[in-house]
């Protein structure tokens, strides 16, 4: 009976999604995946940064208490949607005002406001069944650029009212207090009932354009928070996703999605090696040479290829150029392995599903594209290793993280 209590305990701490999925041609087997709440649809929104970052909060409370929640999307979204208004308007909307962020300002979002259950507040007021916001974003860009006009010659007292207005018509009016399992919380109260502390974590980037080991104005559209990353060398950042996973913390990243690698075969990414030289000093033994076989196997993904080295001065290259952009965010929630012995991450993605916009899925992703196609990532400060930690003027659990500013090369 005690044999069978364990294996049932040890089923559960993988967690809701954490299950083996039949991709043919890979055969992949889960080893190493955490605990993760199932899989929410980001639908017609562009707000794939508050899905992967609650998820991860989500596992990180499940982590910490063992409880598993539903927290609200829409609640983040809406206050992010409201200090992003604030901010365009201030600079004269000269900045950009669209639903895209990056999963750093839910931590910033919960610290100001806290959070609730999906079932305090849905923000599902406009009609669909699934969430759409390309009106509503369009809606406050066009009422943010009216007071910026400041036809009146001065701004009025009345703006921000109707700015509220407009969130409450399209996500509904933020609770003040809410019932949750027959007791009573504020959204403050709640976060604090979780033991949620959402000033625990850093931002983490890789690339040569800024000064290694320093904290650096990480610049992409999306960043409209300014937030700073804590730029390490790129050995040192598949070090830290690895150490994340085996200490038992997921990690938030973001990256892009729009190239064919991501959109080949559904549920897989891979970098393939374009020629002999770029073949990975892990794949050389297997595949020391790319054959016809091979080239048919790249254009569908059909099964393992050899993959792409990828060096800081690649990954820089393809950040600089465009290449490389800060599109999706999603959340990484274990380790895989394919017939070969292989390892990839596994992915919680609300956006994808079978190459259709919308659902979400859990896919697999090689260790090449995250290191070439990887933006930003989103760890625990304790999940860190302890000599990057130090670099960061982080030195024990309840440090302030010191930062400042620093220009680019």
């Amino acid at each position: 009976m005690k044999r069978i209590y364990l294996l049932v305990a040890a089923f559960l701490s993988l967690g809701t999604v954490a299950s083996a999925q039949t991709i043919e041609g890979f055969d992949f087997e889960d080893k190493e995946v955490l605990f993760a709440t199932p899989v929410k649809n980001q639908g017609g929104t562009s707000c794939c940064w508050g899905f992967a970052g609650l998820s991860m909060v989500e596992s990180e409370i499940y982590r910490m208490i063992k409880r598993e929640v539903d927290l609200s999307e829409m609640w983040i979204a809406r206050h992010a949607y409201y200090e992003k208004a604030i901010r365009y308007v201030r600079m004269h909307g000269k900045t950009s005002y669209r639903a895209g962020g990056i999963v750093n300002d839910v931590m910033t979002i919960i610290k100001k406001y806290g959070v609730v259950p999906e079932e305090a507040y849905k923000g599902l007021r406009y009609g669909t069944p699934k969430h759409q916001h390309g009106e509503l974003i369009e809606a406050l860009r066009a009422y943010c650029n009216a007071v910026v006009a400041n036809k009146n010659g001065t701004l009025s007292t009345a703006w921000i009212r109707g700015l509220n207005g407009i969130l409450d018509a399209y996500l509904g009016r933020v609770p003040k207090s809410f019932e949750y399992e027959g007791q009573t919380y504020t959204p403050q109260s709640f976060t604090e009932m979780l033991g949620f502390d959402p000033t625990a974590y850093v931002g983490v980037t890789s690339f040569e354009c800024y000064p290694t080991n320093e904290w650096a104005q990480f610049e992409v559209p999306d960043n409209w928070m300014w937030n700073l990353m804590f730029n390490v060398e790129l050995d040192d950042l598949r070090k830290m996703v690895s150490h994340s996973i085996e200490k038992g913390y997921t990690v938030a990243m973001a990256c892009d999605i729009t190239n064919l690698n991501f959109k080949k075969r559904p549920q897989v990414a891979l970098l393939p090696a374009r020629n002999n030289k770029e073949i990975r000093t892990e794949d050389i033994n297997r595949w020391p040479s790319i054959t016809r076989e091979i080239r048919k196997n790249m254009r569908t993904f059909a099964e393992p290829i050899p993959e792409r080295e990828v060096t800081a001065q690649r990954r820089n290259s393809s950040f600089l150029s465009y290449f490389t952009t800060d599109d999706h965010a999603m959340h990484i929630i274990g380790f895989a392995y394919d017939k070969n012995g292989t390892r990839y991450l596994k992915i919680k993605d609300s956006s994808h599903k079978d190459g259709k916009k919308g659902i979400g899925t859990l896919r697999y992703m090689s260790e090449p594209y995250m290191l070439y196609m990887s933006t930003s990532f989103l760890f625990h400060k304790d999940a860190v290793p302890a000599e990057i930690l130090e670099k960061m003027g982080l030195t024990a659990k309840n440090d302030k993280v010191k930062k400042s500013s620093k220009k680019k090369k």
